[in-house]
């Protein structure tokens, strides 16, 4: 496994898309805090597999703990989705990652990415046999 520190873009991309896409609990001014756990979360990460990286871990650190949150152009859901995944995937790589406030916000992200998709409100909710 490998790991590496998303871009500040890469982090106001998926909360652009939280807020066009309307993720619960997610508006412009909780955006920032939830940026700083985001990015936070992906920095222990990097730190649990590369902990002989002291000043890369302090610089991500550092950065995620000053962060701002500045809206981008609105990625479509499919590229948010994506950007969701990538963060996850580089940010699971710590004992408490399963339990983390960042885990749960994406995951109400990805919900509401879910939910905007094309078709998804005349979808059925329950089906009973094959079609």
């Amino acid at each position: 496994m490998s790991a590496f520190v998303v871009s500040k873009f890469q982090i106001d991309a998926i909360l652009t898309a939280a807020l066009n896409y309307g993720a619960d609990g997610v508006d412009r001014n909780s955006a920032t805090d939830i940026g700083r756990v985001l990015w936070l979360e992906n920095g222990k990460s990097f730190a649990a597999l590369y902990p002989a990286k002291v000043d890369a871990i302090e610089i991500a650190t550092r950065r995620a703990e000053v962060y701002v949150f500045k809206a981008v152009a609105v990625p479509s859901i499919v590229e948010a989705a994506k950007l969701v995944d990538s963060l996850e995937y580089q940010s699971c790589e710590h004992d408490g990652w399963a339990r983390s406030d960042a885990l749960a916000w994406l995951g109400v992200i990805r919900a509401a990415l879910l939910r905007s998709l094309p078709g998804y409100e005349g979808a059925a909710w329950a089906v009973d046999r094959a079609a």
